[in-house]
C-alpha cells in the first residue's frame, strides 16, 4: 500500500510559481561609467554646432522675438505662451503652446547675453542625445556600442538638416532632438521599459510647446504607449510612478493652464486659427533624423521641409525611407529592438508627411 502510494506520488507533476508568468524585471539602470561614455557623442555634436552658431551676435528676426521674451523670463515677468505660429498669419493672431524653453534659457541669458541663449540650447540639445543614448542602452539585445551607434546616426542627421540646428535656438530646430527622444522612449515602452514614461512625459511636453505642427506625433506616441501599458504589465507604471508622472507633467503645462484659465486663452486661438485655415509652412514636415542622416539624399531635399510643389526625386527619397523602414519589419528579428526602432521612426515620418499633405 505504501508503495503504490509512493509510486502514484511520483506521477504527479509539482506545481512551482514558474507556471504563471510574473512581470519581467524592470533593466538594469545605466551605471555611472556607461553614462559617461554616452555624453561624448552629444557634446562633440553639441560643440561643432556652437562654434558655427558663436558668430552670430545681434539677433535678428524669430532670434530677436524669442531673446525678448527670455529676457522677460529673466526679470521676472514670466511668458505664458510660446514663439509667434505662422499658423496665425492672417486674422487669428497665435502662438506656438508654451513657453518651456524661454524659461530654460533665462539663466542662460543673465550670464551670457545671446550667446549664452546659445550654449542654453546646445546644453538642451546635448540632454536629449544623452537621453536618447540610455535609452538604447537599455533595450533588450542592446549594447554600449549600439547606443553609441544610435547617437552618432540621430546627430549626423540633426547636423545634415543644419550644421547649427543643435545650438540654433529656433523652436523647430530645438525641438528636434527631443523628438527623437520622444520616439525612442515609445520603443522602450513598447519593450516592456515602464521608466521609459519620464521621458514621454517631459521630451512630449518639450516638443508640443516648442511647435504645435509637432502635436500630432505627441499625441500619436502617448495614445499607442497608452495602448501597450494597458495591454502589458510590463510597459504599465504603478500607482506612485503614476502620481508622479501626472505632477511632473501639471507643473511643466502650468503657464499654458493659466493662460488658459485667466490670459489670453492661447489653446483656443490656435484651434481658431487652424479652423480658419491659416497659412501652414508649407504641406509637409521633416523627413526627420533616420532619413537625413543618408547625407546624399537630403541633398535631394534642399530643406529639412518637402516644398509645396515637391519633385518626384523629393517624393522618391521619402518613399525610399518608407520601404526601408517596411522592410525592417517584415525582414527584421523580432526579438532585436532594431526593428522597433527602424519601423517607430519610419511610421513617425510616413505619418507626419500623410497629415500634414
Amino acid at each position: 500500500m505504501v508503495e503504490d502510494v509512493a509510486d502514484h506520488s511520483d506521477d504527479v507533476e509539482p506545481t512551482t510559481d514558474s507556471d504563471t508568468e510574473p512581470p519581467s524585471p524592470e533593466p538594469a539602470p545605466v551605471g555611472r561609467r556607461p553614462l559617461l561614455i554616452l555624453t561624448v557623442v552629444p557634446v562633440v555634436a553639441a560643440a561643432v554646432s556652437v562654434a558655427l552658431t558663436w558668430r552670430f551676435t545681434a539677433p535678428v528676426g524669430d532670434a530677436a522675438w524669442l531673446t525678448q521674451r527670455v529676457a522677460d523670463a529673466a526679470q521676472g515677468r514670466w511668458p505664458l505662451v510660446g514663439m509667434p505660429s505662422s499658423i496665425g498669419r492672417g486674422a487669428v493672431t497665435a502662438h506656438h503652446p508654451g513657453p518651456i524653453q524661454f524659461y530654460w534659457l533665462a539663466p542662460w541669458w543673465a550670464v551670457g547675453g545671446f550667446h549664452g541663449i546659445v550654449i542654453g540650447t546646445a546644453v538642451a540639445s546635448a540632454a536629449a542625445l544623452t537621453t536618447l543614448g540610455a535609452l538604447t542602452r537599455r533595450l533588450p539585445g542592446a549594447t554600449l556600442l549600439s547606443a553609441c551607434g544610435a547617437q552618432v546616426a540621430a546627430a549626423i542627421g540633426l547636423l545634415t538638416i543644419s550644421t547649427e540646428l543643435l545650438a540654433d535656438p529656433w523652436n523647430p530646430y530645438a525641438a528636434m532632438p527631443w523628438l527623437l527622444v520622444l520616439v525612442a522612449a515609445a520603443v522602450a515602452i513598447w519593450s516592456g521599459h515602464r521608466n521609459a514614461w519620464w521621458a514621454v512625459v517631459v521630451a512630449g511636453s518639450i516638443v508640443a510647446q516648442l511647435h504645435v505642427a509637432y502635436l500630432p506625433v505627441v499625441v500619436a506616441v502617448l495614445v499607442v504607449s497608452a495602448w501597450r501599458a494597458w495591454r502589458s504589465v510590463d510597459a504599465r507604471p504603478d500607482v506612485r510612478q503614476l502620481g508622479a508622472l501626472l505632477v511632473v507633467g501639471l507643473l511643466l503645462w502650468a503657464p499654458v493652464v493659466w493662460d488658459l484659465i485667466g490670459g489670453d486663452r492661447n489653446p483656443v486661438q490656435l484651434a481658431r486659427a487652424v479652423g480658419a485655415g491659416g497659412s501652414v509652412a508649407g504641406p509637409g514636415p521633416v523627413v526627420v533624423a533616420a532619413a537625413a542622416a543618408l547625407a546624399p539624399w537630403h541633398r535631394v531635399i534642399d530643406s529639412p521641409w518637402i516644398p509645396a510643389h515637391a519633385t518626384v526625386r523629393e517624393w522618391l527619397a521619402v518613399l525610399a525611407f518608407a520601404a526601408l523602414a517596411v522592410a525592417s519589419w517584415w525582414f527584421g528579428d523580432r526579438s532585436h529592438w532594431s526593428r522597433s526602432w527602424t519601423a517607430a521612426f519610419g511610421l513617425t515620418t510616413l505619418g507626419w508627411a500623410a497629415l500634414s499633405t
